[in-house]
């Protein structure tokens, strides 16, 4: 049974996710709180009415945060059979994609990424899960074809590296971006993947998903279920080893 969506969201700091309080089979557990939180399951995005296929006009933030508002192609809602193990998730195809306005707070470095997504295929040229929305503190994560399908993360133009790859079908991600010059690390299905030293700034100021921080160029075709960001390093709060589970339980995948 899916769980449903009320009593699921808590938190005096911010929008706290509290994992499996009503039918997935998980005790009610320690909640997370969230800079920002878009989760095509969530309360507000069920709220917009979508049906599965239908096109998107944007996605809110469930913590109140900015919320996804221009939608580009553009994106579809999906659900069932064409959800992330039959949960709700946005499709990107061609040049669709998403994008905030500036943050109405940016967030407190260090910060962690989190997603779950699902990418049919292997790149085609340089394929970005996420940007920024200027050329600076963009806190991207992409793959590209000419480095063999393999990943980089980085905080501007210059500043990344290459790790493993190709990617392919359902898998959780983690990104965590310190803040200053230090290596930001990549970890996809709970496993280190790499690891870049910055050499610019890491002020993250809005998002792009889908897309570069132009939203012209370096499109990617994947399904996202939900796309986080938390202020520190997540393995360190008390609710991640109940997230690690909510998120298993929910789309059968590690993060």
């Amino acid at each position: 049974m899916e769980a449903t969506v009320s009593g699921l969201l808590q938190g005096s700091s911010g929008t706290g996710l509290r994992p499996g309080s009503q039918g997935s089979g998980l005790a009610v557990v320690q909640p997370v709180d969230w800079h920002t939180l878009f989760w095509a399951g969530g309360p507000l995005m069920q709220a917009e009415g979508y049906a599965s296929s239908d096109p998107i006009t944007s996605w809110p933030n469930e913590t109140g945060e900015s919320s996804y508002t221009t939608a580009v192609g553009p994106p579809t809602y999906q659900t069932g059979q064409f959800g992330i193990w039959g949960k709700p998730c946005i499709q990107f195809l061609g040049s669709a994609y998403l994008r905030t306005p500036a943050f109405l707070v940016n967030p407190t470095y260090p910060i962690t990424r989190i997603m779950v997504v699902d990418i049919a295929a292997t790149p085609t040229g340089e394929d970005f899960l996420t940007d920024g929305i200027t050329n600076t503190g963009r806190n991207r994560i992409m793959q590209s074809s000419s480095m063999g399908g393999s990943w980089s993360i980085g905080a501007s133009s210059g500043s990344s590296a290459a790790g493993v790859g190709p990617f392919t079908g359902s898998f959780g991600v983690r990104a965590v971006f310190d803040g200053s010059t230090g290596p930001d690390t990549l970890y996809l299905n709970g496993a280190y993947k790499v690891g870049a030293t910055d050499s610019g700034s890491e002020t993250l100021t809005g998002l792009t998903l889908a897309a570069d921080y132009a939203g012209a160029n370096n499109f990617s075709n994947f399904k996202v279920a939900f796309d986080a960001i938390y202020e520190g390093d997540i393995i360190t709060d008390p609710g991640w080893p109940d997230l690690q589970a909510w998120i298993l339980d929910q789309y059968n995948v590690v993060i």
